[in-house]
């Protein structure tokens, strides 16, 4: 019998999604499976405590109920489930496992998950898997892509970029997360909050510590997307059967990070190495792939020269091409004007370095990214699978809209979550209002 711990943090608003998750990942475990299932819940009514241990227990699980600490990180100044999650190492110090798989309540897991008992985490403190929105924007915005769909990520990106990791495409999706607890025990500290948080100012900033605290203990292992799928791979899906197809993808290097290999050193944040380890990445990249890197001081000093035009001009366009628009938006001075330009031009310029040397290698990259596609297969094509090319997917994330929030969307999502919800046969009167 193969046994797994895992770790559900939820609060009463996400009940229904808890529900549904755990029936997707119970009536999808093998019968020599066994999943030891933590919940850490904030607001459940005695009822909804009860249905939930029965339904694991019915499924020849263990659960373990309890409730969510209060402030165990009250410096930080986080939600209360993400101070859970960021002290799961001190909460589980104890634990009888070497491991335990962290899942969010807005996964659907599509497959058993007991290869992940003996995986090799090669010394890493994270099993995890790459962001998919991140890995591709970035590629697209290295590629000269000007798409409104990157621009939307722009912001984020940035802050990535701020952040003390190697690379950007070292960032890593944390709604599935495999937690090493033997190499956790072994360090000094019981939580995953970075030694230093100073500047670490981020829109989402568990992410933020959780990416910064992997990189300062080495960087992470990556998973297979399988293993964390964005709903975005497989929005092309349809008349899918739950109950009798598999959701699969093509096996491919290049689409996302794998394993604990560096990014080519092109890719890197600091155009110079910062650690030994860095170096000797450095010194085994190819030699005669130098990068070249600029810190682009011409283009600079183009764009302040021009800034007074810039801002003459957008005076002038605002003031007389378009006066209505003028009369909305038109700035109390030059200075504002000048502002204006200066954050297009901070938004043009993510990086400082020139890829043109690298396009080739970028765009092939980007092109997996994109190309990376799940698909329905049928039971009658089962036999004449050749399972060294695809693999099946194994959890699918929800990121994004919910498909909660539009049960009548025509998507995978939908489709998916809206069985595993009925086949929870859940009282209605457990329901949250």
């Amino acid at each position: 019998m193969q046994s797994l711990s895992l770790v559900y943090i939820c609060d009463k608003n996400y009940y229904l999604q808890l529900v549904t998750s755990l029936a997707s990942l119970l009536k999808n475990k093998k019968s020599t499976t066994s999943y030891t299932i933590f919940i850490f819940y904030q607001d459940f009514n005695p009822q909804q405590i009860a249905w939930l241990k029965h339904f694991i227990q019915m499924h020849n699980c263990i659960a373990r109920m309890r409730p969510m600490p209060l402030e165990l990180l009250p410096e930080l100044k986080l939600a209360r489930h993400e101070q859970v999650l960021l002290a799961l190492p001190q909460i589980f110090a104890q634990l009888n496992s070497d491991r335990i798989l962290y899942l969010a309540t807005d996964t659907l897991v599509l497959d058993d998950l007991s290869e992940l008992v003996s995986l090799d985490f090669q010394d890493k403190v994270f099993a995890v898997v790459n962001d998919y929105h991140i890995y591709q924007k970035y590629l697209l915005r290295l590629n000269g892509s000007q798409h409104q769909t990157v621009r939307g990520f722009l912001e984020i990106i940035a802050q990535i970029k701020q952040l003390p990791l190697q690379s950007v495409l070292d960032y890593f999706n944390t709604g599935v997360i495999l937690l090493n607890l033997a190499k956790l025990r072994t360090l000094e500290q019981l939580t995953l909050v970075p030694q230093d948080t100073s500047g670490l100012d981020f829109m989402q900033p568990s992410r933020a510590l959780l990416n910064v605290f992997a990189q300062q203990q080495g960087g992470a292992l990556y998973l297979a997307p399988s293993y964390n799928l964005h709903q975005d791979c497989a929005w092309q899906v349809k008349e899918f059967k739950p109950a009798r197809d598999k959701l699969m993808v093509n096996i491919n290097s290049l689409a996302s990070r794998l394993g604990t290999q560096a990014v080519p050193a092109y890719l890197w944040q600091a155009p110079t190495p910062s650690s030994p380890r860095q170096a000797k990445a450095l010194e085994a990249s190819n030699a005669s792939e130098q990068p070249s890197l600029t810190f682009a001081q011409e283009q600079s000093q183009q764009d302040n020269s021009l800034l007074a035009l810039h801002a003459t001009t957008y005076n002038r366009y605002q003031n007389q091409e378009l006066p209505a628009r003028a009369q909305a938006t038109k700035p109390n001075s030059e200075q504002q004007a000048r502002a204006q330009v200066a954050i297009d031009l901070q938004e043009k310029e993510l990086t400082y370095q020139d890829y043109t040397p690298h396009w080739h290698e970028i765009k092939e990259r980007l092109l997996a990214s994109i190309n990376y596609r799940a698909y329905r297969v049928t039971p009658n094509l089962f036999t004449y699978l050749d399972m060294s090319k695809i693999e099946e997917v194994k959890i699918l994330h929800c990121v994004g809209s919910k498909p909660w929030h539009n049960p009548q969307a025509n998507t995978l999502a939908t489709t998916l979550y809206q069985f595993y919800l009925k086949y929870a046969n859940l009282p209605l009167a457990l329901c949250p209002n």
